[in-house]
């Protein structure tokens, strides 16, 4: 299952809190009377890579706010439970850059790496689908049968070599901005370990990256449905009719 969470909201309470913030808000729009119940003990079922510790604190630090951001949600009991609101800054109001990552992979070696996992894969597969259609345009239709179809399949496939995404992680951290360089380093490497990442020397002591996924089955659905999954997917602002699922 692929979650999301806003980094504007993961630099100031961090990335659980952002997560939860995310779930909450979503639910809170689709609730008749505007708020949701929400206990640890069902957000710890809800978000099983979170310990319910991780859960209290989130959801203390995005009810009481820091110095720097305001409060995003409010506490209130209703009909004799526990309910959350939700508040949006300012930040927020007009366009959201969301963060994506599986939860699977969450599971098994963190949220951030999760997150670093997704990012990749969606570079690697996005820089591929370029240079395949760069190079679909050198190829003449005629040595395919003027098959549009046979003609995508072979630039992919000849250009299984660009399949890469070059970058480090300290340049990873300074894009994203709510997470240290040495928690970055080590959810590559943790990556990198279990088999999830490839990494290749690159021009200027810069790396390449990819993944086990990126494959030309894969980079084919992307060409013929034409967009990508939604890394950092716009959204026109914030209600009801136009929050993300966080759980898409």
């Amino acid at each position: 299952m692929i979650q999301t969470f806003s980094p504007y909201v993961a630099k100031h309470f961090g990335i659980p809190a952002a997560i939860i913030h995310q779930g909450l808000a979503f639910r809170c729009d689709r609730s008749p009377r505007g708020s949701v119940a929400a206990s640890q003990g069902a957000l710890a079922i809800e978000y099983p890579y979170l310990s319910q510790t991780v859960i209290h604190r989130a959801l203390k630090s995005l009810c009481c706010g820091t110095k720097k951001c305001p409060s995003l949600l409010r506490r209130c009991i209703k009909r004799g439970e526990l309910q959350f609101t939700y508040k949006i800054a300012d930040e927020l109001r007009e366009l959201a850059d969301l963060q994506r990552f599986d939860t699977e992979v969450a599971m098994e070696f963190g949220v951030l790496a999760a997150v670093v996992h997704y990012s990749i894969g969606f570079s690697v597969r996005s820089n591929w689908k370029s240079a395949a259609d760069l190079f679909a345009k050198e190829l003449d239709p005629a040595d395919y049968g003027m098959d549009a179809v046979k003609l995508s399949d072979a630039a992919i496939y000849l250009t299984t070599d660009l399949a890469w995404h070059y970058t480090t992680p300290r340049h990873w951290a300074g894009e994203h901005g709510y997470v240290s360089v040495p928690t970055v380093k080590r959810a590559f490497a943790a990556l990198l370990k279990a088999g999830l990442l490839r990494k290749k020397a690159g021009r200027e002591r810069i790396p390449g990256w990819s993944i086990e996924e990126a494959d030309p089955v894969y980079i084919k659905s992307m060409s013929t449905s034409g967009s990508a999954p939604g890394w950092g997917a716009k959204m026109d602002g914030f209600g009801s009719d136009a929050r993300m699922d966080p759980s898409v």
